[in-house]
């Protein structure tokens, strides 16, 4: 495989983390890592390099995974962190999963490692792709020359509309963000609502309907 790999580890045993890349190595990952085991190289680490990923030991002297969770996501990182530990307990588990662990299991259950990385990856990556998208359509929806409205089907209450909406139709975003649009205030045609939802849960899709709308005032 030799997926490249940046890896930073937790970890105050050397030779703990040595077992844990050498099962990534083994895995089919061509590794670059870097092995820290307090707060201040953690966060000196997040500062310095971009990572694909964190394995953690849950207990260090003086530090442990959900203090390292912490610190991860002040830095608003979307980096997965698995916990690989001596310590399993029920207990320590369902505190690393709750401060934001992606998993947890004993490093005597090793097997179990390439699978989570690869998955955490897999994960990673679509998370990433659809934040792409988002933003693309984010930047295309307020840049657009054409008056664009979002709505919810249930009660067509507006949850967002772009500049060139508000200049044409003369409210400002207070105005309608939030507010119903099927009465009196937007639609010249209330009814037309009733109609569009209801070939929307038929059909799925409205094409070019036209809707009549009110302006300000």
């Amino acid at each position: 495989m030799n997926q490249p790999l940046d890896i930073l580890i937790l970890e105050d045993r050397l030779s703990d983390a040595l077992l844990l890349l050498r099962e990534l190595r083994r895995g089919g990952f061509t590794i670059n890592h870097l092995v820290v085991d307090n707060a201040a190289d953690l966060k000196s680490a997040l500062e310095e390099t971009e990572w694909d990923l964190i394995l953690s030991d849950y207990s260090m002297p003086g530090f442990d995974a959900t203090a390292a969770l912490k610190i991860v996501q002040t830095y608003g990182l979307d980096l997965p962190v698995i916990v690989v530990s001596g310590i399993v307990g029920e207990d320590a588990a369902v505190a690393a999963m709750k401060a934001g662990a992606r998993d947890f299991f004993s490093k005597d259950k090793l097997t179990r490692l390439v699978p989570a990385v690869e998955r955490e990856l897999r994960e990673a990556a679509q998370r990433r792709r659809r934040h792409e998208a988002e933003a693309r359509f984010a930047t295309a929806f307020h840049a657009s020359p054409v008056g664009i409205a979002i709505s919810r089907l249930a009660d067509g209450q507006l949850l967002d509309v772009n500049a060139r909406f508000l200049e044409i139709f003369g409210y400002t975003r207070n105005d309608i963000i939030g507010a119903s649009d099927t009465g009196s205030e937007l639609w010249a045609q209330p009814e037309q609502h009733d109609q569009i939802v209801k070939q929307l849960r038929q059909a799925g899709a409205v094409r070019n309907v036209e809707i009549a709308v009110k302006k300000k005032g």
